[in-house]
């Protein structure tokens, strides 16, 4: 997958999650310590992120980082179950998936990496 296209599904996925909250770009950048153009050149896919910010937006748009993940790599929303993730982020999904905190993607998280 090209850069360009992961993070066109970013810019995608954060705007519908930000919409889907009612906030603007502004109230989105300022829960995150950064300025409306960052949020705007992120949803237009203009802009790259950090693992930092990714881990921080998908917290602030009360996303699982697994499945903002894979609504970014899928370029499309996610179900509400755990997404498999395609061919070499399967495992890395689902070790994020299997980490302590967050039950509800966990709990669909076989024993064989694969989603259920």
């Amino acid at each position: 997958m090209q850069d360009v296209e992961l993070q066109r599904g970013l810019a995608q996925s954060v705007r519908k999650h930000r919409r889907q909250r009612g906030w603007s770009q502004a109230a989105l950048a300022e829960r995150l310590g950064l300025t409306r153009t960052t949020i705007t050149n992120i949803e237009h896919g203009a802009q790259g992120i950090t693992l930092l910010t990714f881990v921080r937006l998908a917290e602030q748009l009360n996303v699982g980082a697994p499945e903002l993940l894979a609504e970014v790599i899928a370029g499309r929303p996610a179900p509400s179950a755990a997404p498999e993730a395609p061919g070499p982020y399967r495992e890395w999904v689902a070790s994020i998936a299997s980490m302590p905190g967050d039950d509800n993607v966990s709990a669909h998280v076989a024993d064989d990496g694969n989603t259920s």
